[in-house]
């Protein structure tokens, strides 16, 4: 089952690309998910397989958009909303955090970025109104940056994986851990957080940091990285489904290993 056909040339770290190669398709072969270089060609055989309904844009489609699969229909994502890992910069928030190549942000300081909300309602609804309903759970905060993962593998548990960030300034002489305590309350229960949760001090390329490890009432698991810079506090939270908890853990310590104040 072909669940993505996208154009050479686009940059991914998980795969290496062959030179001789114009496409590559991501396959679902015994339930694994795997990256497949091929040639793409018309063949006649006097059995057919049924084919799926054509993507918007024709024939050319696989050159501007990209086909998920999110569990119960397909999904097209225009191509144009992807690119190469690339840094997100807040200049009024002071902070940079690099995103990897499917994260798309949906909402910054000044509000949801209705043109991304858009395309993707254009596109397919039903996802559009997912990432807006779980905007909503966090509309209240005082967001800096909040963006999603559209990969398939995550599209497929119902449940876009995302991070927020969100600054709030503090008084002067108040220690992190104080702060954090202080805070925890409010921040589980706005984002529904379970009560408990495992703290852990750490040491990022940003200086000190409190990590909170939560469930999630909808079976879903967040991982809170709680910092200090110029008199204010900034909570970065990363979301995912509880099915991909192994391999979310290693990409929000790697995103964070990115994170940088301005």
């Amino acid at each position: 089952q072909v669940l993505a056909t996208v154009k050479r040339g686009a940059i991914y770290d998980y795969i290496d690309q062959a030179p001789t190669c114009d496409w590559l398709q991501i396959c679902c072969v015994d339930n694994q998910l795997a990256w497949v270089y091929a040639q793409l060609a018309q063949v006649t055989t006097e059995d057919p397989t049924p084919q799926e309904p054509p993507a918007p844009g024709g024939e050319n489609a696989p050159a501007n958009g990209r086909s998920l699969f999110d569990g119960a229909a397909a999904v097209t994502i225009p191509a144009d909303l992807f690119g190469s890992a690339a840094a997100y910069v807040s200049p009024a928030d002071g902070f940079s955090i690099v995103l990897p190549a499917t994260w798309l942000p949906l909402a910054e300081t000044y509000g949801v970025i209705a043109a991304s909300i858009d395309a993707l309602r254009e596109a397919n609804p039903a996802l559009a109104t997912m990432l807006e309903e779980q905007l909503s759970t966090i509309g209240n905060l005082p967001i800096s940056l909040v963006a999603f993962d559209l990969a398939p593998e995550t599209l497929r548990t119902g449940f876009a994986t995302y991070v927020s960030v969100i600054k709030q300034p503090i008084p002067a002489g108040f220690p992190l851990e104080y702060v954090v305590q202080f805070s925890a309350d409010q921040f589980e229960q706005v984002l529904g957080l379970s009560a408990s949760a495992e703290s852990t001090k750490i040491t990022l390329p940003a200086g000190e940091t409190i990590m909170l490890d939560y469930t999630m009432a909808n079976q879903a698991i967040t991982r809170q990285y709680d910092l200090m810079n110029d008199q204010a506090l900034y909570v970065v939270t990363l979301t995912a489904a509880a099915t991909l908890a192994d391999a979310s853990s290693l990409q929000f310590n790697e995103i964070m290993q990115s994170f940088r104040f301005e």
